[in-house]
């Protein structure tokens, strides 16, 4: 099972910085989440099958501004309607694929 580490300092619980399934997003993740979509140029799903909310508004602020998605999964996605790529593949063997093939055409663009 999982086993939660405690703290050398106080012995009180460590708490990863991540939302556990169930949990709420902190507001500043998801203001800055919702900001970077806005100036997105595309946003790109991988692995994911978007059945959680806090995932599926992002991919939904996209689509309503007409920001082209593309999403990378092995099976079906709550997303898939909105997407205009689609590639029904394991993320860890395409997403290596795609970074190589980009960075070698000069279409990957650092910020």
């Amino acid at each position: 099972g999982l086993r939660v580490p405690s703290c050398v300092g106080c012995g009180g619980m460590l708490k990863p910085r991540v939302t556990f399934f169930g949990g709420s997003v902190p507001k500043p993740t998801v203001e800055a989440a919702s900001a970077a979509v806005a100036h997105a140029d595309a946003v790109i799903v991988v692995g994911s099958t978007v059945q959680v909310f806090s995932a599926f508004r992002f991919v939904r602020q996209a689509a309503a501004a007409k920001i082209p998605i593309a999403i990378i999964n092995i099976g079906d996605t709550r997303a898939d309607a909105l997407a205009q790529l689609r590639i029904g593949s394991d993320a860890a063997d395409v997403v290596p694929k795609l970074v190589h093939a980009l960075s070698n055409k000069g279409g990957a663009r650092s910020s």
